[in-house]
């Protein structure tokens, strides 16, 4: 289960560079990042949560290489621990 205590509130260069890699994906997430964020979580390494407002979704990354296992166990965990409920 993960540990959203240990996981810190603000993005910095490492979120940024581990989200360099996709273009796309950099774009997107450094949009929203960057703007108001009513949770935002990182690890600064394999996973970044961010949610803005209602209605939009809340985001998870988690780098392309991570098993469908780590991904679930996000999901899972986001779910569990009512964030999905906001």
């Amino acid at each position: 289960m993960l540990s959203f205590e240990t996981m810190d509130s603000f993005v910095n260069e490492r979120d940024l560079k581990i989200l360099e890699a996709d273009k796309y994906i950099f774009f997107v997430l450094r949009h929203i990042i960057g703007g108001k964020c009513e949770l935002l979580l990182t690890d600064h390494e394999r996973l970044i949560i961010c949610f803005t407002s209602k209605p939009f979704p809340i985001w998870i990354w988690t780098p392309d290489d991570a098993p469908r296992e780590e991904m679930e166990r996000a999901y899972q965990d986001c779910s569990r621990t009512l964030l999905f409920k906001r």
